[in-house]
């Protein structure tokens, strides 16, 4: 590739947005460069810099398609990757709420037992107020 043709992929491709799949690329090529140490300590405002020395480098051992194609592959990657998160993260709230929808009916029951208890409490109560009330209604009513 001549210089033109390079200098005008480099700058048409750099981006920090492939930052990393060029960066595996560029390990399996040149495990030994000189540009790893500043490749490490990169910064989200020299990554496109750096990305392109990379494509620069790259380009002279392997054809533009291949980088291409490296990154169309993690790019597919990465959405697969999104997509089980997303389905992993509708898991776990769909377990969210069928913990939840149990919670609820658990309280539920026991306000119904709840309920009942009461009702007997109540029933126990008014039977005793009866007694009660025939107890002194009986003591009125009886001579002395």
């Amino acid at each position: 590739m001549d210089f033109i043709k390079k200098n005008d992929f480099i700058v048409k491709h750099k981006s920090e947005k492939y930052f990393e799949q060029d960066l595996c690329l560029y390990k399996q090529h040149f495990p030994e460069s000189r540009l790893h140490p500043e490749l490490k300590r990169a910064r989200s405002y020299n990554k496109r810099t750096l990305d392109g020395q990379m494509l620069h480098d790259l380009l002279d051992k392997i054809p533009s398609d291949d980088i291409l194609s490296n990154r169309k592959k993690a790019a597919t990657l990465n959405d697969l990757i999104d997509k089980i998160g997303s389905v992993d993260e509708k898991e776990s709230k769909l377990a969210e709420k069928e913990e939840l929808a149990e919670k609820e009916s658990k309280l539920a029951a026991q306000i119904i037992v709840n309920a009942i208890k009461n009702e007997d409490e109540l029933k126990a109560l008014i039977k005793e107020g009866a007694q009660e009330s025939k107890k002194k209604a009986n003591m009125k009513s009886s001579p002395e």
